[in-house]
Formats: structure tokens, sequence, C-alpha cells
């Protein structure tokens, strides 16, 4: 679940993508866990394809749990960089690595998860 004031805005890197809506501090929580919806790989794979291809592309496996996670709020709209402003805690947050600013695109490392 998202902790800071965000919007989602058309985005250089891909489709759509999440922007801080305030400054974010470097440390701040960005992301806590608890607002999503979560589907075993047995579950995913009864779904019909549509459902899936939804799962495919706003999803990630968690390699914790191994479950599908889908978010129920915006952070499904987090692109992918290699130099990312938002990083997972060994608690399974997400905090800023530096400062955010306002209107900058919120972004993360999709190989941490």
């Amino acid at each position: 679940m998202l902790v800071k004031h965000t919007y989602i805005n058309k985005s250089p890197i891909h489709g759509i993508g999440l922007f801080a809506a305030e400054t974010i501090q470097k440390d701040e929580v960005i992301w806590v866990s608890g607002f999503e919806n979560t589907y075993t790989q047995e579950e995913y794979e009864a779904m019909p394809q549509l459902t899936k291809m939804v799962l495919d592309h706003h999803a990630y496996v968690n390699r914790t749990d191994g479950l599908w996670h889908l978010s129920l709020d915006n952070d499904r709209f987090i692109n992918h960089s290699s130099n990312p402003n938002m990083a997972v805690t060994s608690d399974g947050s997400c905090v800023a690595v530096r400062r955010i600013v306002v209107g900058e695109e919120i972004t993360e490392d999709y190989e941490t998860f």
C-alpha cells in the first residue's frame, strides 16, 4: 500500500508510471505490504487467459512466499529502472534510496523481488 501522495501519468519509461505528488526524503517509506490480492501458482494456472494477462503485466511472484501479488492501488504502475529511486527493505517495505522530488517518476529494480 502506498503511504505517500502519488499520481499516475504518462511515463517516459513505459506506458503509465507512478509519480511523486510530494517530496519524499531518502529512507522514507513509500510502500508497505498488505493492500494486495495474492494467488498461488495453481490458482494462476486455473485462471482464464485474459486474467493471466493482467497478472503477467501488473503482478509479481514474490521470491519469499512464492505467491502472485496483485496490488489494489496505483503501485502497480511503478516502472523498472536499473538505477531506481526506491528499494525493497529486509522487512518487505519500500523506501526512497535518495530524495524524490514532486513530479519525479518513482522506479524500482524488478530484479530485487
